[in-house]
């Protein structure tokens, strides 16, 4: 009896022990899995990278007036910002704009009074034939890109965009097909909903729901995002955005606050003012997916990735929130 409870008790742990080992295969395996994985598609949005910013170099190139095929929208305006330092850059994501379906009656860039007409370089000037208007202003940080452009265009559909990424040519028409069918709100290309927390206090943005397709190759499943209004949608400045008129609050234009509470993130500060004017955010199924087409070589100075590694989007969030008791809204 001893000796069979004594090969029972080495049969368990040989079991055991197999056990054990088949876990840590598994997961191993699928760790390198994984791995391939990411490798895999960091190959891909490279490549898919360089075939879109060979296609605008392309572009740029053979940029005329008797290119422009697509018809003005007069009650649009486009509004962007940039760095001095990203000058060389910005002109990249404006042609993508100028070569739209669907355009804007005027581009209006705002940048530094620290800038001087000396510095603009010859590509960015020269589209101002395009329709390019350049205004020099007090820099307010990345808000820039809106807040002169509501001043000065109270009545007109406000289009931003970001100065590091080459817009897909329909854009403007996508985001316009969704302003129809919702006029009184926010239309945007790249959307996620505000996850809260157990007490209902929102949490960092990137942990929310995707709102919008994470790419254009999977238009077979954009049926699936319905155009659907809401104050949970948080819309990306990344992908485009457009405002119609009297769709913030009119303390967005409360510089000091902004710069105190939230002083690089401007999409979360330009939400705080459309919840508190009661506009929700719908997206759209554009379906574009920023990591394809980022301008190359202008990430160097990119705010977006300081922001999420220091952890200032939640920071900046909870800030503003607190301040103008955003929670509550959400909740109800």
């Amino acid at each position: 009896m001893v000796l069979q409870a004594h090969e029972l008790n080495g049969g368990r742990m040989f079991f055991s022990i197999f056990l054990l080992v088949g876990v840590a295969a598994c997961l191993i395996g699928t760790t390198v899995l994984m791995t391939l994985m990411i490798r895999h598609d960091q190959k891909l949005h490279y490549t898919i990278n360089n075939i879109v910013n060979s296609q605008a170099e392309i572009t740029s190139n053979l940029l005329t007036i008797s290119n422009l095929y697509g018809r003005t929208e007069s009650t649009l305006v486009a509004s962007v910002t940039t760095l001095k330092d990203r000058l060389d850059f910005v002109h990249t994501a404006i042609e993508s704009v100028i070569m739209q379906t669907v355009r804007p009656r005027v581009i209006n860039l705002y940048i530094s009074d620290t800038i001087r007409e000396e510095d603009i370089p010859y590509r960015l000037g020269r589209l101002r034939e395009f329709g390019l208007s350049i205004h020099f202003v007090s820099d307010v940080g990345p808000h820039t890109k809106l807040i002169y452009a509501l001043r000065d265009f109270p009545k007109d559909l406000i289009f931003t965009f970001d100065d590091d990424v080459i817009y897909p040519s329909n854009t403007i028409a996508c985001i316009l097909g969704v302003h129809k069918k919702f006029p009184d709100a926010i239309a945007a290309n790249w959307a996620r909903e505000i996850p809260l927390d157990r007490h209902g206090r929102p949490k960092c943005i990137k942990k929310g729901k995707l709102l919008t397709p994470a790419a254009l190759t999977r238009s077979v499943n954009q049926g699936a995002h319905a155009a659907v209004p809401s104050h949970r949608a948080f819309a990306y400045g990344t992908g485009g955005v457009l405002y119609p008129p009297k769709a913030l609050d009119p303390r967005v234009q409360d510089i000091s606050t902004f710069k105190q509470l939230c002083p690089t993130e401007d999409d979360i500060w330009f939400k705080a003012m459309a919840i508190l004017a009661g506009t929700p955010v719908v997206p759209t199924n554009l379906g574009i997916q920023p990591k394809h087409h980022v301008v190359r070589g202008s990430q160097m100075t990119a705010l977006r990735h300081q922001n999420y590694k220091k952890n200032r989007n939640q920071e900046q969030m909870s800030a503003v929130f607190e301040k103008f008791g955003l929670a509550d809204r959400l909740r109800g």
